[in-house]
């Protein structure tokens, strides 16, 4: 039996509403309804972030920016329309091009180093990169011993998480998914706005 026109507009429309649906409940602390969200659009979100960073790690950690600024701030979410994708692909394109930013300043510095052809740090920049290595390190101390290997293999050496995986004896979705909760550890950790309070 062929669908019609109307029965596939029917079934976008559903799906579409159930999108507000899906969002309330998150607002509600639902997490089954963000994983059904998380499932329904990461992969749009994912290849959104890639065209704009065009380096899959780097997508992928503005995917995961992307949903975990939804969660911290899903009380905050409004959408327009039954659909959250819009909202999402805004999201993930302010998450990618911040990342973005970030690399150029990153190279900028490598370059700069012993060149003198940029502003040296100030004794504030030198503090405040003291104090997030300090509070970095308190962190990474008190991680489980798994999850000190995995940041010392993925953060710090850059492994993949199949290299990783090998090396500890672990799935390369079990490395992702302690990692994903690792960097989030680590970012609430160490925030600007708490070493300047």
């Amino acid at each position: 039996m062929k669908a019609t026109t109307e029965d596939v507009s029917e079934v976008s429309a559903t799906a579409a509403s159930a999108d507000s649906k899906l969002l309330r409940a998150i607002q509600a602390g639902d997490r089954s309804a963000f994983r059904t969200l998380y499932l329904r659009h990461v992969r749009s979100v994912s290849r959104y972030s890639y065209s704009i960073v065009r380096n899959l790690s780097e997508a992928e950690e503005a995917t995961q920016d992307t949903w975990i600024a939804l969660w911290d701030g899903r009380h905050k979410v409004q959408i327009h329309g039954d659909s959250l994708l819009p909202w999402l692909l805004t999201t993930a394109r302010h998450k990618s091009l911040k990342r973005l930013r970030a690399a150029r300043r990153a190279a900028s510095v490598e370059l700069s180093d012993g060149s003198g052809s940029h502003t040296q740090q100030t004794p504030e920049d030198t503090f405040i990169s003291r104090e997030i290595q300090a509070q970095l390190a308190l962190t990474v101390s008190g991680l489980s011993p798994v999850d000190r290997d995995i940041y010392t293999l993925c953060i710090v050496q850059g492994r993949s998480y199949a290299a990783a995986g090998a090396e500890l004896g672990l799935g390369r979705g079990a490395i992702r998914n302690r990692l994903f909760r690792l960097r989030r550890l680590l970012r609430k950790s160490v925030t600007m706005k708490e070493i300047l309070q």
